[in-house]
């Protein structure tokens, strides 16, 4: 008689209860951050990426229950729904995953033009970010303007963009008209990259992220989704000859005539 492995049930249980505990983090992670961390107001994106991160949470732990419970109960229902749970997961996965991969550098086109039509900055650049977020952005980045360096801000250059770096090839000299009771420009330094590309290098920083995580999810699901089937066809095979109804072997047919 078809015996069920031990050894892949408890292999399975472990696999998920590993995966249920990831799953917990990223859930408590998310309502922590929703209960705890208002962020500043207008933040979309940041609630956004707090309701995913529950969302996420929630549909691994409701995963992982249906494969240690039908891998303790040795039951093919549970196992079926946590096969599919995976394989829906995988697939929503790689829809979002591989058109932003094989689209990226038209979307980086796209933020370009975005910029490039909200200069000059000092008339248009409210649209895109208040004065503390432009701040922010160019003191953190260490940059200023946004596609062509501080020309991009006119005539008015903020503050911000005061260079501080300790490397001088970082900074830029201008001339700029400082007082209105002196006829002469005086020196000042800036930063010379345009904030574009810091923006674009935590745009790349995002996508390795996500890009490694699919990739990740992508081997464990795949690894949860052999032992899962694994485990159902013994499963399977089990019930079958538990109910005398299990075909007979080739080896049988031949030594009976009475089957031809």
């Amino acid at each position: 008689m078809a015996k069920v492995s031990t050894f892949l049930k408890y292999l399975l249980i472990i696999f998920n209860f590993v995966f249920g505990v990831a799953g917990g983090v990223i859930f408590i992670l998310g309502i922590l951050a929703k209960r705890y961390y208002v962020g500043e107001p207008g933040g979309d994106t940041l609630n956004y990426a707090k309701d995913v991160a529950i969302a996420i949470g929630g549909v691994t732990m409701a995963i992982t229950f249906c494969g240690v419970y039908g891998a303790k109960k040795e039951n093919k229902c549970m196992l079926g729904l946590f096969f599919t749970g995976l394989l829906i997961c995988l697939i929503v996965l790689l829809i979002v995953a591989v058109p932003v991969a094989m689209f990226k550098s038209e979307g980086f086109e796209t933020i370009e033009t975005v910029f490039r039509n909200h200069i000059p900055l000092d008339e248009k650049g409210g649209a895109l970010l208040d004065s503390l977020s432009w701040d922010s952005l160019q003191k953190g980045g260490e940059c200023c303007g946004l596609v062509n360096g501080y020309a991009d801000w006119g005539r008015e250059i903020p503050d911000s963009c005061n260079c501080v770096a300790f490397s001088s090839s970082d900074c830029v000299e201008v001339q700029e008209k400082r007082s209105q009771l002196t006829n002469y420009d005086l020196p000042r330094k800036v930063y010379k990259q345009p904030c574009m590309y810091v923006v674009f290098e935590i745009l790349e920083s995002a996508l390795k992220i996500v890009f490694g995580f699919t990739l990740g999810f992508a081997v464990i699901a795949l690894i949860g989704m052999i032992l899962s089937m694994t485990l159902c066809c013994q499963v399977r095979k089990k019930s079958i000859q538990s109910n005398g109804s299990l075909p007979p072997q080739y080896s049988e047919i031949s030594k009976n005539a009475a089957y031809y």
